[in-house]
């Protein structure tokens, strides 16, 4: 008798478990890793160092890195991180990754509002 209603409880269970969705069961771990990172958030200064083995700029006292996905620009041609020296001024947008670093999305060289078609403002 006592066999008999463990054996329920643990077709129970296994009947419940498998009528529940597999996300459910992942719990908020999944979720968070789904969720978006912050969004975007401008930038300027002058660079205060560069580090092209690691892929960073530090502006404004702040490391920012350089994915393979940022887009590095100086009058609206593209360049790469070995073409930004201390001292250069750069404007840009980053975002926050999973992991907490502070990654650009653009970069952009020369000082804010020296762009091409906002010269006129």
């Amino acid at each position: 008798m006592k066999k008999t209603k463990v054996s329920l409880v643990i077709l129970g269970v296994i009947g419940a478990l498998g009528t529940t969705p597999t996300p459910a069961l992942a719990g908020p771990a999944a979720g968070a890793q789904e969720e978006k990172p912050e969004k975007a958030k401008p930038f300027d200064g002058k660079v205060e160092a560069v580090d092209t083995t690691a892929k960073t700029l530090t502006v404004g006292g702040n490391v920012i890195y350089i994915s393979a996905t940022t887009k590095l620009t100086k009058n609206d041609k593209a360049i790469t991180l070995g073409d930004i020296a201390v001292g250069d001024e750069v404007h840009g947008t980053t975002h926050q990754t999973y992991d907490g670093k502070t990654e650009a999305l653009t970069v952009k060289f020369g000082p804010k509002g020296k762009e091409k078609g906002e010269e006129a403002k």
